[in-house]
Formats: C-alpha cells, structure tokens, sequence
C-alpha cells in the first residue's frame, strides 16, 4: 500500500526543517492556530514525533489495518493520560490515515510531497516539492 514516510532531503531551504526520521510513517496531524508553528506545513513522525516539511510516497508492506494499529498506538503514547482515548484514538487514526494513503495514490512511489494545510477548506493539501530527492 501507498502511504506518506518522512524525507529528509539534501538541499533544504531556509525555511524548511526536517528532525523526523528518514522512512517513518508522517502523521497529518490537525495543525495549532500558531503562525509560527510550522505544523500547518509539516507532518510528524509516527515514533519520533518530530516534524518534516517533505514527506515520501513509499510503497509499504503494510495493510490499512496494520497501519490502523500504529496509529491508534499512537495516540494513545502521546497522550496516555486522556480518558476515555481509545475510541477517539481508532477515529482519528481513521481520518490521518485516509489522508495520508489518498494523498499517496495521487503519485507514484519515490515523488517527494510537500505538505500545506488548507484553513478554509479545513484539509491537507500536497504539491510535488521542486528540486528535491
């Protein structure tokens, strides 16, 4: 299956930023209302929780289930102490991981994606990053 991974790239701009590790499934998380941020142009890591302004379409040996458990766990590691997580935690993975596979089968294994959160229509939106590997 087509899924999102993060990327770290060799020619970064100035603006750009990537502390995620290289191959783990990115997280379109719901950005903050901060402009400074940065979370309204990035996706996290899964284990790392780090963000990248680049993220990969990766073809994964993994199936939507599967992917289903990580993010789930997920949540529920980076916010244990939310009672009650564990049905909002298999919502929300639903949602990041429909994104993130739609967003995948777009292009083809290997195009590198930059990631920019719409405010107006409330979605991530995705364009192919220019002069990256």
């Amino acid at each position: 299956m087509q899924m999102l991974t993060i990327h770290h790239y060799p020619a970064a701009g100035t603006d750009d930023f990537c502390w995620g590790v290289e191959g783990e499934l990115a997280v379109p998380m719901p950005p903050c209302a901060r402009a400074d941020c940065g979370c309204e142009r990035s996706h996290i890591g899964l284990n790392s929780r780090k963000a990248s302004t680049t993220a990969k379409v990766s073809e994964l040996d993994l199936s939507f289930d599967d992917l289903m458990i990580a993010f789930a766990g997920y949540w529920v590691r980076a916010w244990p102490d939310a009672a009650g997580l564990g049905d909002i935690a298999e919502k929300l993975a639903h949602e990041m991981i429909t994104v993130a596979t739609d967003a995948a089968a777009n292009y083809p294994p290997g195009t590198v994606l930059r990631p920019r959160y719409d405010h107006s229509a409330e979605e991530w939106r995705y364009h192919i990053a220019s002069g990256v590997s």
